[in-house]
């Protein structure tokens, strides 16, 4: 009986992969050449956090915060900073919480959905987001 199941799994894959190796979703994440492009993207974007956070370390920023509920205010505006910064602002030190401009500078550029269909394609989703 396991051999059968080993077998059946084996099959069910095969089945599976040949049904959608050539869609999109299955391309980026498996795809060797999408792997390296991906694997390169993000290790850009950790290195581009790290050195925005070690700014912030070496400025004393980030020792002058303290992660407690009286502090959400004052936390709220660390990270709107770091963000700010991550996105290519000059920045220097805190922003400043009475600033009109201080929710201008921080236009994050990340989406959040919970499902997105496998056959919308990128370049879809990328045109509904312009």
């Amino acid at each position: 009986f396991n051999k059968y199941k080993k077998e059946f799994n084996r099959q069910q894959l095969n089945e599976f992969f040949v049904a959608h190796k050539d869609e999109e979703w299955m391309q980026d994440k498996y795809h060797p050449d999408n792997c390296q492009v991906k694997k390169a993207a993000t290790k850009e974007a950790i290195e581009k956090r790290l050195e925005v956070f070690m700014e912030l370390h070496t400025e004393g920023i980030i020792d002058q915060s303290r992660l407690e509920k009286k502090n959400s205010e004052k936390i709220e505006i660390l990270l709107d900073t770091f963000v700010a910064r991550l996105e290519g602002s000059d920045v220097v030190g805190l922003l400043d919480p009475d600033d009109q401009e201080r929710e201008s500078l921080c236009k994050t550029t990340s989406l959040q959905l919970r499902t997105i269909p496998p056959t919308l394609k990128r370049e879809e989703l990328l045109s509904l987001l312009t």
